[in-house]
């Protein structure tokens, strides 16, 4: 799932995988601060990001092989769809992502349905990035079209022109006969 670009992660926390012990679990907690999460804000789209937080709990299953199963909260403030004004969200999820070390040759045509299994990510350097695979999971987590509760009492509704002299009020006469 993460992506292997040059580019600078908003909120990196990286856990070298030489300090990690056969099958000993890691729990780590990570939260963004300020200036994390004004990154943050930007690149999931959202006003702000007023809080994320993070539990990742990794282990060396082989020696190969990692996994980190974690959950977040975070709270984000959107612009409602329908109304335009300004909507707290909070969010919470959980997740798991596998690492590898090997070099698994994963085809470009592989398709992974979304109750398949991920294959695991390959660890390019000795550097598992917990503060990015939380970040993916809360962009993910986001509601692309958020919609208030005010906007489902105020009933907003499309307006349609229903008068008897409206476009297609001749096809109607030519309907009825006259």
């Amino acid at each position: 799932m993460m992506a292997h670009d040059k580019r600078v992660t908003e909120f990196k926390r990286l856990v070298n995988i030489n300090d990690l012990e056969l099958l000993i679990p890691q729990v780590i907690d990570i939260t963004a601060n300020k200036s994390e999460r004004e990154l943050l804000s930007e690149r999931c789209l959202v006003l702000s990001v007023n809080s994320f937080t993070a539990r990742i709990t990794i282990i060396k299953s082989s020696s190969h092989e990692f996994e980190a199963k974690g959950s977040l909260k975070a709270e984000v403030s959107q612009i409602c769809v329908v109304t335009l004004e300004m909507m707290i969200n909070q969010i919470s999820t959980q997740f798991v992502q596998k690492y590898s070390t090997r070099d698994l040759n994963i085809s470009d045509d592989l398709v992974i349905g979304p109750d398949d299994e991920q294959p695991p990510d390959p660890i390019v350097s000795d550097d598992i990035d917990l503060g990015e695979l939380a970040s993916e999971y809360l962009l993910l987590s986001i509601d692309p079209y958020p919609r208030s509760i005010e906007s489902d009492d105020k009933k907003y509704k499309l307006q349609t022109n229903t008068k008897e002299d409206g476009p297609f009020s001749n096809l109607k006469d030519l309907l009825d006969g006259n």
